[in-house]
């Protein structure tokens, strides 16, 4: 409704000589319509089962499947630069179903190398945290260039990041500690959008990338990619690490087994997977033999088979844990999978889940397969390079 007063002032001025009439004053009752700008932004349904977060670090966006009901849930845009690549790399997921992501800007030219896109910036990189409902950010914190993984403890007190600086690692004009890059230290509850405070940190190795957390939720195991060591990191005390080596050429991946008592560590330049005993790793370790490079495996709820994904060639191999016996192999072609990157199995044990890289130019796949026969049960897409693959169990 549209009211029209008129006040005192006005009308006497109206008197005045060679005035006009009065001024009129218009005021009107609040707004009640529909929202003006409102949030159409998708919203998290609350399925039965869990869900599966996929980020897809060439094309700025998360990617949310209903593994139970296998479809795509929704595709989030997330990041800080709206003209740029922001590069999400990898991601955790509480029990809450807040998702923490890593930034990893890419360097400004294309250098040589299965890992130079994400292992040469020079720019910070980032840690989100992401609300649960609809993935809008709700907490960030800057870290250094070229996260490489991060991971969550299990009572979700602890975030760690690691830098994966191939750079750092070969520049001969740097000291041997200079060489190394760090670990950090994140409090989950402290990432807020303005002030949040400066991770805690330490140098750990030369270019670390895979990282597990130990069941104690203080101890993480790190691959070492230039050091072809093991790294096993307090990180309530950031007390000096524990060098392990391997035998072995660059490690990138580390993979805590249920119980913890072991890790696979997958060794990308060497071609093998090694499997370290966490309570005694300087003992030696036994090594899994692969054609192809081999990124993050899988293991069986009872330790007793891995199934490693490896590139170039493209293939997913079911191995015996205990034997070393080959039980399965399927090799891709480019039409089904591009570049396995992590093979994670369900919660139930009924389907075994691999992300596809992709050429890095096209959207890519998650492959939902039978853990037996190899076979494919379904294929749900995401964005452009996947690179990790989380689950977060809903009631």
């Amino acid at each position: 409704m549209r009211k029209v007063l008129v006040t005192l002032g006005v009308m006497i001025g109206a008197l005045g000589p060679g005035c006009g009439g009065p001024d009129k004053k218009v005021e009107y009752d609040p707004y009640a319509g529909p929202a003006v700008y409102p949030d159409k932004r998708p919203k998290l349904p609350a399925p039965k089962g869990y869900f599966g977060y996929v980020s897809d670090s060439g094309s700025d966006t998360i990617t949310v499947l209903d593994l139970p009901g296998n479809e795509v849930v929704m595709q989030v845009r997330v990041g800080r630069d709206p003209v740029a690549v922001d590069g999400p790399h990898h991601l955790a997921v509480d029990s809450a179903g807040n998702v923490y992501v890593a930034l990893s800007y890419p360097a400004p030219l294309a250098l040589p190398g299965p890992h130079a896109s994400h292992a040469s910036s020079s720019r910070f990189g980032f840690v989100q945290k992401l609300a649960p409902d609809d993935l809008h950010v709700v907490g960030e914190v800057q870290i250094d260039p070229n996260p490489g993984e991060i991971v969550l403890s299990a009572d979700g007190t602890k975030i760690v990041v690691t830098q994966f600086d191939l750079a750092r690692a070969q520049n001969a004009k740097l000291s041997a500690d200079d060489q190394k890059a760090t670990l950090m230290v994140i409090d989950p509850a402290s990432l807020v959008l303005a002030g949040s405070p400066t991770p805690k940190s330490m140098k750990v190795c030369r270019a670390p990338h895979g990282v597990s957390f130990a069941h104690d939720n203080h101890t993480v195991f790190v691959a070492c990619y230039a050091d072809d060591t093991l790294a096993i990191v307090d990180v309530t005390t950031l007390a000096p690490p524990k060098i392990v080596t391997l035998g072995c050429k660059g490690p990138y991946s580390a993979v805590l087994s249920p119980t913890g008592q072991s890790v696979a560590v997958g060794c990308t330049d060497s071609k093998d997977t090694h499997v370290v005993d966490t309570a005694a790793p300087e003992t030696g370790n036994k090594a899994f033999i692969t054609q192809g490079a081999p990124y993050f495996a899988a293991w069986a709820a009872d330790e007793s088979k891995l199934w490693i994904p490896t590139q170039v060639p493209d293939a997913l191999v079911l191995v015996d844990a205990t034997t070393k016996a080959v039980i399965k192999q399927r090799v891709f072609d480019a039409t089904t999978c591009i570049k396995p990157h992590e093979a994670i199995l369900a919660k139930d044990g009924t389907t075994l889940y691999l992300v596809c890289e992709g050429d890095h130019v096209k959207p890519s796949s998650v492959l939902a397969l039978d853990p037996a026969t190899l076979d494919t049960k379904s294929t749900l897409a995401v964005g452009v390079y996947p690179d990790r693959l989380a689950l977060q169990r809903r009631p």
